[in-house]
């Protein structure tokens, strides 16, 4: 305003200099006579008899451009590589990570530990304990605007044990039938009764029926689509994903504009991230990292139960492990307590079975394996009074913590009894087509699942699931199938305690912890509480600006 009328004035000053100055060159060009007394004085040159141009208004300024604002990005430092974004094509936690903010389950494990309704309103159970009847949520549609109802999720579960190199087929293997009742009514049938069906079936992502056939099982893995609070923008392979919200999501508009899950493999690398402003929320902060970043106030470590981290050996050939004595002096040798106080700062628990301190079954009073002269009694009565040699197979798995380390810790006390591990480091990848080609002896390995356990020993103890380096069908399938099929609560935590005694007694593996899954926030950018109860990380509404 007082721009523009300044330029007014300056354009009036000019006209008036200008008329002054053709004024004076008129009175020197000539000089006339002295004019009578009587005439009549010359009149007054008006202003508008020079001719100047039209007066105009100064252009007015462009306006000050309205700042643009920026979308509000998080960005999450993930320790390892995304593999799969195809939901039944993957088993790893690192793709899930993902998969939970483009896609939605029936149902998920809330904090509490218990399942709470997610697409699925509400489920019951028929008297046999076979059928499971699901109502689902109406009004909710994939990102490509296709429906999500029954046939959708019959569709999902039929591609869960059709698609080639399916790893949902030994999750669902239960599954009998699915019945579509009405358009959001759906009833899965199950072989025979199976109380850990929800938690089977707790990442079992819905997938729209016509995009997925349309594109097919390459073609989902490169733009997966879904119903969840983000969508699909991009995948630099090795490097990140990005996803953008969702505005029309069900359960509410996300606060966050776009997520990008930045692999960072090094944990140096992920805690410099942090402390540098470029990420906003990391994972697997290494324990010796997490004062640095507590002693900033803007920074803070999360953490909750994480994997149950284990050595497997192999039971199947003609090796020292196949026999259970040696398997048992292995589990003496090592002091899982002290590497978790020790290597681990106290972050850790040990445990002496395959369950996790709550799971339906454990038991407090089962003995921790560590006793140097039993372990090397066992070997004499195997026949190893000498001991033996053994390749122990190591890699960044699943976000697992200082596993060389640890791995050194192992080898140093098994050495004590004379038992020679000769460590060798894998790539991730490598880690995982070794385990499946049944390649190891003796390997590094974490479980990361949810506190029900039964999936945990049926996918891998029960010779008629993996089977990669343990069978005893004589033995353990029956235990685990009590495990798997008892819908009584007492009953069924008398027959998991039973099934961890007999796993605890046959040592399919050297039993290590229970490890604390630490995360590192930026409490300055965003707001973010973990769930303490699984691996899910399903962000939605719960990630939002710090300002917020």
């Amino acid at each position: 305003m007082y721009r523009r009328i300044l330029n007014r004035t300056l354009t009036s000053s000019l006209i008036l200099i200008m008329v002054a100055v053709l004024l004076a060159a008129c009175g020197q060009a000539a000089t006339p006579a002295p004019a009578p007394a009587t005439e009549a004085p010359a009149p007054a040159v008006e202003p508008t008899a020079v001719p100047v141009a039209e007066e105009t208004e100064a252009p007015e300024e462009p306006p000050t451009p309205v700042p643009v604002e920026e979308p509000f990005e998080v960005v999450m430092g993930i320790a390892a590589n995304t593999g799969q974004l195809h939901p039944n094509l993957t088993s790893l936690t690192t793709d899930w990570i993902v998969l939970e903010q483009i896609m939605d389950p029936l149902i998920i494990l809330g904090p509490d530990g218990t399942f709470q309704p997610w697409l699925a309103t509400g489920w019951e159970v028929s008297g046999d304990g076979l059928t499971w009847t699901f109502k689902l949520r109406e009004g909710v549609t994939f990102h490509n605007g296709e429906p999500f109802n029954a046939e959708a999720v019959k569709f999902t579960f039929d591609d869960a044990l059709s698609v080639e190199g399916s790893s949902q087929t030994t999750v669902i293997n239960e599954l009998a039938a699915v019945n579509v009742i009405d358009d959001y009514t759906v009833e899965t049938v199950t072989a025979r009764t199976n109380p850990i069906w929800l938690s089977q079936i707790a990442h079992l992502f819905m997938m729209p029926p016509a995009y997925t056939q349309e594109v097919g099982p390459e073609g989902f893995n490169e733009a997966p689509v879904g119903t969840g609070a983000f969508k699909f923008v991009e995948w630099v392979k090795d490097d990140h994903v990005t996803v953008e919200k969702n505005p029309d999501w069900w359960n509410g508009e996300p606060q966050v504009d776009l997520i990008t899950f930045r692999t960072i493999p090094e944990a140096s690398g992920r805690v410099a991230s942090l402390l540098a402003g470029e990420a906003d929320i990391i994972e697997v902060v290494p324990f010796d990292s997490i004062q640095q970043i507590e002693d900033r106030e803007d920074l803070t470590v999360l953490d909750r139960g994480g994997a149950i981290a284990y050595i497997g050996l192999d039971t199947l050939k003609d090796v020292p492990t196949q026999d259970r004595r040696v398997r048992q002096a292995m589990n003496y040798a090592v002091d899982a307590e002290s590497i978790a106080e020790f290597v681990l700062s106290g972050r850790a628990q040990a445990v002496p079975g395959g369950l996790w301190p709550v799971s339906p079954g454990w038991d407090p009073d089962l003995p921790i394996y560590n006793d140097k002269d039993k372990a090397r009694e066992l070997l004499a009565e195997a026949g190893y009074p000498d001991g033996f040699e053994i390749e122990f197979s190591i890699g960044q798995v699943q976000g697992m913590l200082q596993v060389k380390e640890v791995a050194q810790a192992v080898q140093a006390q098994l050495a004590e009894v004379g038992i020679t591990a000769n460590i060798v480091e894998l790539e991730t990848a490598a880690m995982f087509e070794a385990y499946a080609n049944k390649e190891f002896e003796m390997y590094f390995f974490p479980w990361r699942s949810n506190p029900e356990a039964a999936r945990h020993f049926n996918t891998l103890l029960h010779s008629t699931t993996r089977g990669y380096y343990y069978a005893n069908p004589e033995e353990m399938d029956p235990l685990i199938d009590d495990f798997m099929t008892e819908m009584d609560t007492e009953q069924r935590y008398e027959a998991g305690r039973v099934l961890n005694e007999f796993v605890h007694e046959d040592a399919p593996w050297i039993f290590m912890y229970v490890e604390q899954e630490a995360f590192g926030v930026n409490t300055g950018r965003v707001k973010w509480d973990i769930n303490p109860a699984a691996v899910d990380m399903f962000f939605g509404t719960e990630l939002s600006p710090a300002s917020n």
